[in-house]
């Protein structure tokens, strides 16, 4: 593990003022490939949050690095200072005993089993439908009902259509008395 002081301010000034962050990151990667001689490098999450803290034009002058190198060569380099993080295998959790037995009963049950319970399940179902059912013929009636009640049943397409055609007669009879005025 090395530390390195990283002068960026000579590659930024050269950059123009919307590129400085992307030219401290490049100049990072050049400065630890010229001096670990590894050609794989991995920039930390905490350096380049460093290098971006300040926005894309204002980039600090100079940074402090820690370098690891692994057993297959990749160099990581990561803020003085920041956090390390370790990598943790997940390792697959293993079944009790008792979860063994579960699963082989539930492997080893016989097709009979297996019929009575669809057939429980199609009968929950089929009693759920029947009740949704005399819902809605409930609901139904119960509108039909209202509608004799109150006469709007009968009298609902009657006055329907008798406003229609007492439209088509007011608009018939104001066309003819336009055409009228304007011939005049």
């Amino acid at each position: 593990m090395a530390t390195y002081n990283i002068p960026l301010r000579r590659s930024i000034m050269k950059a123009p003022k919307y590129k400085r962050a992307d030219r401290a990151v490049s100049a990072v990667r050049d400065y630890i490939i010229r001096h670990t001689k590894a050609s794989n490098i991995r920039l930390g999450k905490y350096l380049n949050l460093k290098l971006w803290e300040q926005g894309m034009k204002n980039v600090p002058h100079t940074i402090s690095v820690e370098t690891t190198k692994d057993d297959e060569g990749i160099v990581t380099a990561e803020l003085v200072g920041a956090p390390k993080e370790v990598k943790e295998e997940i390792k697959k959790h293993k079944k009790s005993p008792e979860e063994k037995k579960e699963a082989a009963e539930k492997a080893t049950e016989t097709p009979a089993a297996a019929a009575d319970k669809k057939e429980t399940i199609e009968g929950n179902s089929k009693k759920a439908a029947a009740k949704t059912e005399t819902k809605k013929e409930t609901q139904g009636s119960s509108k039909a009902a209202y509608r004799k009640e109150s006469g709007k049943a009968e009298a609902a397409p009657e006055k329907a259509a008798e406003t229609l055609a007492e439209t088509r007669k007011d608009s018939s009879s104001k066309e003819k008395t336009s055409d009228k005025k304007q011939k005049q």
